[in-house]
């Protein structure tokens, strides 16, 4: 018991600003996203996901063959953004942080719009939702490469 304590208060305190977005990012876009496309399609039928590559992942794979595809695909995604950030050898800690904000907006649209699916509601057109994240993605790492050039630091 005292171990496991141990372990809990050695994560609570080493979280930081950029974990909370790392664990947001695969909440929202990973499983967030993923199991409410999953559960749209188990319902509504395979054809009511306008990402082809998700419903392909969700006719060859099934329900759960689907979430962990989409949970892997998530996870190196994420992997890949912290080591280009490890091996960077200039600041982008805040670049990197706008990344992961266009990340978390992109798997909260994929849920609103899978849930309004869902419902019969009017929901947002795939083909927006990609837009509008690739703003984000483009507008949101500028200005986290404007705060990383422009901020000193001190050590």
């Amino acid at each position: 018991m005292r171990l496991i304590l141990k372990a809990l208060l050695l994560i609570v305190y080493n979280i930081t600003f950029q974990r909370v977005l790392y664990l947001t990012a695969f909440l929202t876009f990973g499983i967030g996203d993923g199991v409410t496309a999953a559960y749209m399609m188990e319902v509504n039928g395979p054809y009511s996901e306008s990402n082809p590559i998700i419903r392909g992942m969700f006719i060859m794979l099934g329900f759960e063959g689907m979430i962990i595809a989409k949970l892997w695909v998530t996870l190196m995604m994420l992997l890949a953004t912290y080591i280009v950030q490890a091996r960077s050898k200039d600041n982008i800690y805040w670049t990197i942080n706008g990344f992961l904000f266009a990340q978390i907006a992109a798997g909260a649209m994929g849920i609103y719009a899978n849930l309004s699916a869902l419902i019969g509601g009017t929901h947002p057109e795939a083909g927006d939702i990609v837009l509008l994240y690739f703003v984000f993605v483009l507008v949101l790492t500028r200005v986290g490469d404007f705060i990383d050039k422009h901020v000193v630091y001190k050590a």
